[in-house]
């Protein structure tokens, strides 16, 4: 039987270690067991540990494209366009579950999510690219 890399918690438990060594490294900067910069340096390393997880997560699942193309056009709907964030999320959650119900939550089962990936890679430059000129 195959196991779905989801059905071991590893993205839940990697959440949890990254807020855990956060606080950890918070405690040790507040008594002055380590530097600013080294407190950065360990809060750096314990997202970039979690952002690893959640990408191989993403990607057994063959959900990377489509993670990637809702991040980036939510980014773009927030931040340059100034949209509210609770109906923002709410709407991506409306998507992604009927995306799911109808079994198509999978970056195989859309033809074109690949693109839709890239199109959002390049929305979201172009939207930061002309709001900071």
């Amino acid at each position: 039987m195959s196991i779905n890399i989801s059905d071991r918690l590893s993205v839940q438990i990697a959440a949890l270690t990254v807020v855990q060594l956060s606080a950890f490294g918070m405690t040790l900067r507040r008594k002055g067991h380590i530097t600013q910069k080294e407190g950065v340096v360990l809060y750096a390393l314990v997202l970039v540990l979690g952002m690893i997880v959640i990408f191989d997560d993403l990607q057994r699942r063959s959900l990377i494209n489509l993670a990637f193309f809702f991040g980036n056009t939510a980014a773009v709907f927030r931040m340059y366009l100034g949209m509210n964030k609770y109906y923002l999320w709410s709407g991506v959650v409306a998507v992604l579950t009927l995306l799911m119900r109808n079994g198509l939550l999978n970056d195989d089962m859309i033809p074109y999510s690949l693109a839709m990936n890239v199109s959002s890679w390049i929305l979201l430059l172009g939207t930061s690219y002309l709001k900071h000129r």
